[in-house]
């Protein structure tokens, strides 16, 4: 196959990995909700503050190395692999080492258990970094979404079996782990790659310059993505918390987990193509269309019907996620274009400015959270949101300048799906306005969701019909 056919099917079978596993989450997401309490699920979160920054000292990097090489070697493979392995066991080591640091941090004397038992995600997670990163550059993604997707059904099964039998926390707990632990086994056996019992750190040294400009962006984004997780925790308790991760799992994550569905196909697409930056520029100005055609209609939908989905799905202990989820529906929006911006960085080689950038947006974005602690998650979601709008212009500018592209053609790329997307929230929140008072929350969503899929469809028909009949040609086409 070509480079664009494999693109293509690649894009395809990743989306369907990605949607999949969106949809797994949320419905277990939501059975769990009704299962468990808020401070469960504040506790996990938590957790996952240390288990993130564990997991990232752990990968350094290399696995992104192993994609940008030309033709890596098996002396290098092997390599990797066993340097992985052994700082996965120092990661899980640390973890159990730092548990009652944590609890002691959080305030909380029960992390200190689920901390030493989560401690087995990243030493699991270790053994499958060579193994993802072959797949991923071989475009062999149809077997990436087939382990990806049943690891998180067989952890689903797992959390609610545990919840239903009233093990609180450790079935969140229990739910990771089994996932980590499929999905890790499950790719080491999809490759079809063994190491070697060999290392040489020679072999390792070509990539590590690269590696480590990019596991420092990692930890500065991963400061930054749970400063806020940190500061509500501690100064203002788990339920606040679970509340808070709750609305940000549901409408940030799956604009990641799209840019993350395109991304993982187009970094390895994008290094093919870094000696000629104009085939570059127009592939990515396709893509930015084509995230923004899927994404911008679920953020803005999402954020225009957020009282009723909050009632209607996770009842009403959950009413403060609602007030969350109007802010953080346009700038899930956002993010689901700024997230994609980094594949130019590692194509291009220039992770030292991705780098730098990361250092400079971190310290305002931690400061936001600062400020907006006073007037608690809201607050915090707030500040959040502005500080990521007054900064989107350079956040895109920088990248774009690297491949001889301007914020205008990006402007233009996604303009069509944002106006029909706008279209559709004002029409929907009109909607909900005209329904008469008393209607079953679940009644006033189905008709709500129903009515604004009608109403986006004939929008992007008539504004947006290029561009969503070639985005629909490639993902009807042949699957491969």
């Amino acid at each position: 196959m070509s480079l664009a056919q494999h693109a293509a099917a690649g894009a395809k079978w990743s989306a369907v990995s990605v949607a999949g596993r969106h949809v797994v989450i949320v419905i277990t997401s939501v059975i769990l909700a009704r299962l468990l309490s808020p401070s469960d699920f504040g506790l996990v979160a938590m957790a996952s503050v240390f288990i993130r920054f564990i997991e990232l000292v752990r990968d350094i990097g290399t696995g992104a190395g192993i994609v940008q090489v030309d033709r890596p070697s098996n002396q290098l493979l092997s390599s990797v692999f066993w340097l992985n392995a052994a700082l996965g066991v120092a990661a899980g080591t640390l973890l159990i080492v730092l548990a009652p640091v944590a609890a002691a941090l959080f305030r909380e004397p029960r992390l200190t258990a689920v901390l030493k038992v989560l401690a087995l995600s990243p030493l699991f997670g270790a053994f499958s970094v060579v193994h993802t990163s072959l797949l991923t550059r071989d475009f062999r993604f149809r077997r990436l979404a087939v382990v990806e997707l049943s690891g998180v059904l067989v952890g689903g099964v797992v959390g609610i079996g545990l919840a239903v039998n009233g093990y609180a926390v450790w079935s969140l707990v229990w739910q990771s782990i089994c996932t980590v632990v499929f999905v890790s086994a499950g790719t080491c056996v999809a490759s079809g790659w063994r190491p070697r019992f060999t290392f040489r750190l020679a072999s390792v040294k070509p990539i590590l310059g690269y590696s480590a400009n990019l596991t420092g962006f990692n930890i500065l984004n991963y400061f930054v993505r749970y400063a806020d997780n940190l500061l509500i925790g501690r100064y203002l308790g788990a339920r606040d918390l679970g509340s808070y991760d709750l609305a940000y799992r549901l409408m940030l994550s799956p604009l990641q987990y799209v840019a993350t569905a395109f991304g993982r196909v187009l970094f390895p697409v994008y290094t093919r193509m870094r000696d000629d930056p104009r085939r570059l520029s127009d592939a990515y100005l396709k893509v930015a269309s084509g995230i923004a055609t899927i994404a911008f209609p679920i953020m803005f939908g999402l954020a225009g019907v957020a009282d009723v989905f909050v009632d209607a799905t996770f009842g009403p202990q959950w009413a403060p996620v609602a007030a969350l989820l109007l802010i953080l529906g346009p700038l899930g929006a956002l993010q689901s274009i700024t997230t994609s911006l980094s594949n130019i960085y590692l194509a291009v080689g220039r992770t030292d400015l991705l780098l730098r950038w990361g250092a400079g947006i971190g310290i305002l974005i931690v400061t936001s959270f600062v400020v907006g602690l006073r007037w608690g998650v809201v607050g915090v979601a707030s500040a959040y949101a502005i500080v990521s709008c007054a900064v989107a212009y350079y956040q895109f500018k920088i990248p774009l300048s690297l491949v001889g592209l301007r914020v205008v053609a990006l402007a233009e790329a996604i303009g069509r799906p944002l106006v029909c997307s706008l279209f559709m929230l004002a029409s929907v929140l009109l909607l909900k306005r005209a329904l008469p008072a008393g209607l079953d929350s679940r009644m006033v969503l189905a008709v709500l969701v129903m009515s604004g899929m009608a109403l986006y469809a004939v929008a992007t028909w008539v504004f947006n019909r290029e561009s969503t009949t070639g985005l629909m040609a490639v993902f009807f086409s042949g699957w491969r």
